[in-house]
This record gives C-alpha cells, sequence and structure tokens, in this order.
C-alpha cells in the first residue's frame, strides 16, 4: 500500500510539472514593445498556477463533500483546471457524493475545462453500479483519442460487477488483453 501511494504521489507530481496546458496558457509570451506583457503574462500565469495548486492542496485536506462544494464555489475561475476537477471529483467519490462528483464532470467538460485520462478514471469510479454511464465515459474517453489505462479499466469493471453485468466485465477485459 506504502508502495502505491509513493507511486500515485510521484504519478502525480509528474503530471502536474510536465502539463503544458495549465492554466493561463492562453496568455501571450509575445514582448510588447515595452516587454511589459511578457511580464504581465508570466506573472499571471505564474499566480494561476499557484492558485491551482494552493486549490488542490486545500481540496486534499477536506473531510466533507460540503467543504469540496464551497471551495469550488468560492474560487477563482482562472484556478479551475485538470487537477482541481480530478481531485474534487475524487474527494466527492470518497465522501460518498457520486452524482454530485458527475455532475462536476459534466459541467466542467461542457465548460471546456480540459480532461485527462485521469479525470476520467475519477468519473468512471464515481458510476458507483451505473456501469452504462461507465461504459459510455470509456467511449467517451476513446472518441477524445485518449488511450484508457489500467486503472481506468479497473474503475470500469468494478462498475460493472458492481451493477451485476459479469458478463460485460469480461468482455472490457478481452478488450483490455487486446490491447
Amino acid at each position: 500500500v506504502r508502495d502505491f501511494k509513493a507511486m500515485n504521489s510521484l504519478w502525480w507530481w509528474l503530471l502536474w510539472s510536465s502539463s503544458s496546458s495549465l492554466p493561463g496558457e492562453a496568455f501571450s509570451s509575445t514582448p510588447s514593445p515595452s516587454g511589459s506583457h511578457e511580464r504581465d503574462g508570466t506573472h499571471r500565469r505564474n499566480n494561476d498556477i499557484r492558485g491551482a495548486k494552493e486549490l488542490v492542496r486545500k481540496l486534499k485536506q477536506t473531510r466533507h463533500a460540503s467543504e469540496v462544494l464551497q471551495l469550488l464555489d468560492e474560487c477563482d475561475e482562472l484556478h479551475i483546471n485538470v487537477f482541481v476537477i480530478t481531485t474534487a471529483i475524487g474527494k466527492l467519490r470518497r465522501f460518498g457524493k457520486s452524482r454530485e462528483a458527475l455532475q462536476l464532470f459534466e459541467r466542467t467538460r461542457a465548460r471546456g475545462v480540459e480532461q485527462n485520462v485521469a479525470t476520467y478514471c475519477a468519473a468512471i469510479s464515481a458510476c458507483g453500479r451505473d456501469w452504462k454511464k461507465a461504459s459510455q465515459l470509456m467511449r467517451d474517453l476513446q472518441e477524445a483519442h485518449m488511450e484508457p489505462n489500467i486503472s481506468t479499466y479497473n474503475a470500469l469493471l468494478s462498475a460493472c460487477a458492481k451493477g451485476g453485468q459479469w458478463e460485460k466485465a469480461l468482455e472490457f477485459c478481452a478488450e483490455l488483453q487486446r490491447r
């Protein structure tokens, strides 16, 4: 268990530090004649990144679903990114608020917030026994040209098992073996 937690922490750190789509990336780094535009864009991007990291830290410390929702309501729009959303979906699911977790996933996806495999995995895990919703999310992930990983398949198989769909679970196992 300790090795899994260490690997998970390392994975998140690598994902966080290597992402090219952090908040504020839309700001131009082209300098204006005075050079101030580059400094302003860089400064704002750094503040956005710090704000998002702080929000993720606060989300990880929450003890109730209401705290998660309150943090999201109070945060600056610029701090909402794939890492914040993935963390919030996972926390809501762990607090037994799967419906709210899936609503958050759908709302942010509709608003154009970037999603990644980890975000889809968190949403699939939140499906509980709704194996149809879980398999739809897996299809959506693949249609978005993302490659599902073993954790994503594990979440999907769990939804099938909870929903009593062992035949579907076997089909997904065969699909995983073909990959």
